[in-house]
């Protein structure tokens, strides 16, 4: 009755994600199974971090290169992705 449960849930998120424009999975099954995981594990085992200025993550790695904060991570996933969306990010942030 559980796993039926989870599996429903799985696929109503799934569908979702399918469904939303916005949304780009290189691999569903793989996301399908990390969903899964989430939702057996518990959100008391779900954890979040999101660091904007290096106060729990590292400002270098073990080769000395400097890690990228979440707002780094951010910008370089659009430059990667949308270069013009990137540009028009930097513009937005000149101005606030």
């Amino acid at each position: 009755m559980v796993a039926e449960k989870v599996e429903s849930l799985t696929m109503q998120i799934m569908d979702r994600l399918r469904k939303n424009s916005a949304v780009r999975m290189k691999d569903p099954a793989t996301v399908q199974a990390k969903i899964q995981k989430i939702i057996n594990d518990g959100y008391d085992k779900l954890l979040v971090i999101s660091d904007f200025d290096y106060t729990l993550s590292r400002y270098r790695d073990a080769d000395e290169k400097r890690c990228l904060t979440t707002h780094g991570i951010f910008d370089e996933c659009a430059r990667q992705l949308n270069p013009e969306l990137a540009d028009k990010r930097v513009l937005i942030s000149e101005i606030l």
